[in-house]
């Protein structure tokens, strides 16, 4: 799977009777964010 930007929209095709909601709920339940090696430049 791609990995996504923070703020980015990720659009979510569905029709009706599909549980459209529980999927969105689900990618934002396991959503993480990658840290970054020591070597990064802090700002």
């Amino acid at each position: 799977m791609n990995s996504i930007a923070r703020g980015q929209k990720i659009p979510i095709f569905s029709a009706a009777g599909l549980p459209h909601n529980d999927i969105a709920a689900q990618i934002c339940r396991q959503a993480g964010l990658v840290k970054h090696a020591k070597d990064a430049v802090d700002g």
